[in-house]
């Protein structure tokens, strides 16, 4: 995860936790604080860091309103977050002001320019409602364009921006209490998306996820 596996010793928000995938892991050599508007999803990350020793902290908040104190973080950390966000350019700046001078912000969002993630999205949609009752997702989405997200963070303040096309091959966490059918029909969609996925980054050279990484400028000493 664009070296995340090296860090250690970093405060780090993870912004839309969700049930806390990364952010947990990310908690076992750093102090971690993971926001999310999804009650549910928290209940979840908590009693997950609670198995893996992690130290992570969760907060239940809305994204564009963070209680948190500016130039706080060393790392910010957002993991498919960002596309439920109408106004991206807003929620950039205001991670950008929740990092310190040089901070790390690293994003992880759907290429829209894949066509497996456009392919997949009618199946995703014909299940919408078995996705949403899981905790999966959430009502507000949008689409951003990678030459959307370049724009706007180099705009915000950061610098040494990367981006990469990519597809690790895994496969999301089920909740283990759903009911049979919507399990069974939400498996099937997982399995074609894995598909769809691997084919366009085999022949095409372009993974459904997008991995940016950039720094927040240092503020300039006269």
């Amino acid at each position: 995860m664009l070296g995340a596996a090296q860090m250690e010793r970093k405060v780090i928000l993870d912004f839309g936790c969700g049930p806390g995938t990364f952010g947990i892991l990310l908690g076992r050599r750093n102090t971690v604080v993971g926001v999310d508007i999804a009650k549910q999803a928290l209940e979840q990350a908590i009693a997950r860091a609670r198995i893996y020793g992690s130290n992570f902290q969760a907060i239940e908040c809305d994204g564009e309103i963070l209680p948190l104190r500016s130039e706080s973080f060393d790392v910010i950390f957002v993991g498919w977050a960002l596309h439920h966000f109408p106004r991206l350019d807003l929620i950039i700046i205001h991670l950008g002001k929740m990092l310190k001078p040089g901070g790390l912000l690293m994003l992880v969002e759907p290429n829209e320019d894949s066509i497996g993630q456009r392919v997949s999205r009618s199946f995703e949609d014909m299940l919408r409602k078995y996705i949403l009752d899981s905790g999966l997702d959430t009502p507000n989405r949008s689409t951003h364009t990678r030459r959307e997200y370049e724009t706007l963070i180099r705009a915000s303040g950061f610098s040494g921006l990367k981006v990469l096309s990519s597809f690790n091959g895994e496969r999301p966490e089920l909740p283990v209490d759903m009911s049979f059918f919507p399990l069974i029909l939400l498996k099937i969609v997982i399995s074609i998306r894995w598909v769809l996925f691997t084919l366009s980054t085999k022949l095409f050279h372009s993974g459904p996820d997008l991995l940016i990484v950039a720094r927040k400028c240092k503020v300039k000493t006269e």
